[in-house]
């Protein structure tokens, strides 16, 4: 193929992605920075991306070589033996999946494949769809077919500690979990930060913002009504919400109802979301359920004060009581409270802040995450580890 000419590459990693949407969700801004890593360490990177998705555009815009597959329910029986094809073709060293379905499907292509080494990384809590209304009976299929199929696994890929927690509680020997957080490009966040922000920011109080999905295991109905009595604690405070999703009329709905009026702004879709968060003075993350959290480390990286909530992998990025504060989730009146905190005491949300910003350089840089992908591809390459799992 004429991708293979020139120098010979390293390794060859093929990577799984069925996102459809016509922008990057979380997970694949996270595997843009590892395609782009492993193109410069000469790596062969091959994407079986959705068809024209955001990510399929740019993959192949960075030197990637795209396959574009339709990730349709009645194409799904096909998508192993394209994935299978593809990585043969490319003699793969490592076959990644991103999220559940590729992931069951890597498991499934891989199998035949000698010397193909299987990663499955893992951004979200196995049982987070709960949270999006999925009952116990779609909850213990998805289980079914993880256990099924799991033992085809060389190494599972946890963001958090969380997330690597509830891998081992599934029956995942720990020695086949490797944790590494996720990462951020601080230098493009801060220097997106200094671009104009949206108009509706310039409040004549302090501003409390969240950012993200519109969906309900982002919490946000519990930042709206936060709002409420955190008005009359701080009545000049003001609030904003960047995202789009399902929620925004009822997330609307209920902000009517709390009479918050103008002192509420609903930005929708934002991007960069630099320029919101640094024109914060508190950002809260009231989520039922995260993997990571990355707004949370991009506002630590800009020095904001977090305000969380204690589930998931918020509990690995935000360093309760010192970066921000941490607080029971699905309660609007702790977070008011916190908030009111740190809008009472600017010492303290400096303090939090610049700790925050320290954090994030120590711990959730996107060099660091990247380098610790490559060397675990670099190792599963090496020793030719497909099938070690399965005994």
């Amino acid at each position: 193929m004429s991708a293979m000419l020139g120098p010979t590459p390293r390794h060859s990693v093929l990577f799984a992605n069925n996102f459809p949407g016509p922008t990057l969700g979380g997970g694949e801004v996270h595997l843009m920075h590892l395609i782009r890593g492993a193109i410069a360490a000469e790596w062969q990177v091959s994407v079986a991306a959705a068809k024209g998705s955001a990510l399929a555009g740019d993959t192949r815009a960075v030197g990637a070589d795209v396959f574009e597959l339709e990730y349709s329910r009645a194409r799904m029986p096909t998508k192993p033996g394209l994935l299978r094809d593809i990585a043969a073709a490319y003699d793969a060293d490592v076959i990644v999946g991103t999220g559940f379905l590729t992931n069951m499907l890597v498991r499934r292509a891989a199998a035949g494949l000698e010397g193909t080494a299987v990663v499955n990384i893992v951004h979200t809590e196995p049982d987070a769809a709960r949270h999006e209304g999925s009952g116990p009976l779609r909850l213990g299929m998805r289980r079914r077919v993880d256990a099924s199929s799991r033992d085809r696994v060389d190494r599972f890929v946890a963001i958090s500690s969380a997330v690597r927690n509830a891998i081992c509680a599934g029956g995942v020997e720990p020695e086949r979990v490797v944790t590494i957080p996720n990462g951020i490009d601080i230098a493009t966040v801060r220097s997106d930060a200094g671009l104009p922000a949206p108009e509706g920011l310039r409040a004549a109080g302090p501003l409390v913002g969240c950012v993200g999905r519109l969906a309900p295991v982002k919490g946000v109905e519990y930042f709206v009504r936060m709002a409420g009595p955190l008005g009359f604690q701080v009545p000049r405070a003001r609030f904003v919400i960047a995202g789009s999703g399902p929620e925004e009329s009822r997330l609307r709905a209920i902000a009517y109802a709390y009479g918050l009026g103008d002192r509420l702004v609903f930005l929708g879709h934002v991007s960069p979301v630099a320029p919101v968060l640094a024109a914060c003075d508190v950002v809260v993350i009231p989520s039922l359920s995260e993997g990571f959290a990355l707004v949370a480390a991009e506002a630590m990286a800009l020095g904001k004060p977090v305000v969380g909530t204690n589930v998931g992998g918020l509990v690995d990025v935000v360093a309760d009581g010192e970066t921000g504060i941490l607080v029971p989730p699905a309660d609007p009146e702790a977070l008011a409270a916190a908030v009111a905190r740190l809008l009472h005491d600017p010492a303290l949300s400096i303090r939090m802040g610049e700790a925050g910003a320290a954090r994030a350089e120590e711990c959730f840089t996107v060099e660091r995450m990247v380098r610790d992908h490559l060397a675990l591809f670099e190792e599963l390459a090496a020793s030719g580890a497909h099938g070690a799992s399965s005994g």
